[in-house]
């Protein structure tokens, strides 16, 4: 009798306790990630990746949030209840309305919108009672869906962290529970082919850390990227700790060809600063012979600077120039000769065609000599060919139509 009374006894507690045990469950809803449409990220991340995202908060929901305080839906769960989207809206009553259909009480969306190349992820947690907003993370950024989903789980779990910490305690006389920390391993493959550095250098590492990873080829050994829980090509990279991980550095032999390679890679940069050369403003000096043969004519040295702008891709540069002269004058018909000096200003547009060019513009002169002073402007057509591969010196004829003379150049600009 008895027994059959501590039987009942315990059975009654049970029932009077259950319910009260079991109303303290909370149910946590991770529902599908949002795309920004207007931003332009929905052509950067497809459904799968999205979808992806979406199951690693849910992930780091279940392994952060207190089991025995909040119980977190599934996806199939969240989807049998015809919920699995949170629209967008102005106000809390799509929150309230949601969490309601699908019977949580608590809504946990990403939002993920574009700003120029980066992805930005923004991670919200809103009680549907009253549609509050009861934590979110710091918005996260990457130009890839891989680094996203990274930097995801670290942004979700400190976002589950924080939530939990404004509760309270779980159970009252429980144990605290020991503070999470992962390791990072990293090898080098093969192992005589270099070595991996990390900075900071630690046995483990709190969620959330950077650790920068350095690669570094032995001799002979060129390295070939990275594997394990890293991608890449670049022998630095760095890495954010939301759980352990193992990267390899890859490293191969070079062949004895590689100098030939090193040797047309050099001459590919050659190529390219030729390019660049002929791309950006040039300044340089004029020197060359200035004669007419008009009524006797003229013979003067001429000496100058010139600036060639490119006002487009490579072809055509603006040319500016400055040229002193200084000859002798002769007209044997009235019995005369003189010694003169002058200033030359031609204003031309040059089409470069590789090693030969056409030269076309206007032309201002100014001449002292002889107790006379002569002013004179005109056009210039030239040609010209250059004997250097940036093209930067190239030598003129070029023939000047004037109102008063007409006169002739052949000369060399060295350009800078």
């Amino acid at each position: 009798m008895k027994r059959l009374t501590f039987f009942l006894l315990a059975a009654w507690i049970a029932a009077i306790t259950a319910p009260a045990a079991f109303a303290q469950l909370k149910y946590v809803a991770v529902v599908e990630t949002e795309l920004d449409a207007t931003s332009g990220a929905v052509n950067d991340l497809s459904a799968a990746e999205v979808r992806q995202i979406t199951t690693e908060l849910r992930r780091e929901a279940v392994k952060n949030l207190p089991r025995a305080k909040y119980n977190v839906m599934t996806s199939e769960t969240v989807q049998a209840q015809g919920g699995a989207v949170l629209e967008e809206c102005a106000d809390e009553n799509c929150v309230i309305i949601l969490g309601s259909k699908i019977g949580a009480d608590y809504i946990v969306r990403g939002i993920i919108s574009k700003f120029k190349t980066l992805l930005t992820l923004s991670i919200e947690m809103y009680e549907t009672e009253n549609g509050t907003l009861v934590a979110s993370s710091e918005p996260v950024r990457s130009e890839n869906a891989a680094e996203l989903l990274m930097l995801a789980a670290a942004a979700s779990a400190d976002m589950y962290k924080m939530f939990t910490g404004t509760q309270g305690p779980v159970a009252q006389g429980s144990a605290p529970k020991a503070a999470v920390r992962y390791t990072v391993a990293a090898a080098a493959n093969p192992a005589e082919g270099g070595a991996v550095s990390r900075n900071p250098d630690q046995t483990n590492y709190a969620p959330g850390t950077k650790v920068s990873l350095t690669a570094a080829a032995a001799d002979g050994y060129a390295f070939n990227g990275w594997s394990g829980d890293a991608t890449g090509r670049k022998n630095r990279l760095t890495v954010t700790v939301n759980g352990d991980k193992a990267v390899t550095a890859n490293f191969y032999r070079q062949s004895a060809a590689a100098p030939v390679e090193k040797n047309a890679a050099k001459a590919g940069d050659d190529r390219d600063d030729e390019m660049e050369l002929e791309r950006r403003p040039m300044t340089g000096v004029s020197l060359g012979c200035n004669f007419s043969p008009n009524d006797g004519g003229h013979v003067a040295g001429q000496l100058g600077i010139v600036h060639s702008r490119p006002i487009s891709e490579r072809m055509v540069s603006l040319n500016v120039e400055g040229n002193i002269l200084a000859g002798v004058a002769s007209y044997p018909y009235y019995g005369e000769s003189f010694s003169f000096f002058g200033i030359n200003v031609p204003l031309t547009v040059l089409l470069q065609l590789y090693f030969f060019s056409l030269e076309v513009g206007v032309d201002g002169d100014v001449f002292f000599g002889d107790d006379e002073t002569l002013f004179n402007a005109g056009f210039v057509v030239g040609a010209g060919i250059g004997f250097s591969k940036q093209h930067s010196r190239r030598y003129f004829y070029r023939y000047c139509g004037g109102i008063n003379y007409g006169t002739h150049f052949v000369g060399m600009w060295w350009l800078f």
